[in-house]
């Protein structure tokens, strides 16, 4: 009689974890996505910031071995990272980028100053507290230090 009884309750038993199941998922589902999309839109934020790092330090990089007394270096250290951010895939400037390039010192210490900030545009769309903007810069020493002849 004891078996019999049990075969008839392990329905009812089963049927009643079926709503606990799903009501378990309802209540982590939210938390789960939000952890998701926090990591994607994390992940897209520091790529981002990798990418301006690089630009800026490619531009300096640049402009530091051209021969400041020959070309005016900041403008076309302007132009050359203006074309790398416009480059690539995660970096949307449409006109709002801020990019500056100056020259700094004297003989025999000119350096040049590079400064970038791209507005950062999320990958999901979820508020996840992140900047607006992806900033970086650099400074390096010109490797042209000679005065200007008079």
């Amino acid at each position: 009689m004891g078996a019999v009884m049990s075969r008839c309750t392990r329905p009812l038993a089963r049927q009643s974890r079926r709503g606990a199941n799903a009501l378990e998922f309802a209540l982590t589902l939210p938390t789960f996505l939000l952890l998701i999309f926090g990591l994607i839109e994390y992940g897209g934020y520091f790529a981002s910031q990798a990418m301006v790092d690089s630009i800026v330090s490619i531009g300096c990089r640049e402009g530091a071995m051209i021969d400041p007394l020959l070309e005016d270096v900041p403008s076309v250290i302007e132009e050359r990272m203006l074309e790398l951010v416009e480059g690539l895939p995660l970096l949307d400037c449409d006109g709002r980028c801020v990019i500056t390039a100056a020259e700094t010192g004297v003989v025999p210490g000119r350096s040049l100053t590079c400064q970038v900030s791209v507005p950062y545009v999320g990958l999901t769309g979820w508020p996840v507290g992140l900047p607006e903007d992806v900033m970086a810069g650099s400074l390096m020493r010109y490797e042209w230090q000679r005065a200007p002849e008079d």
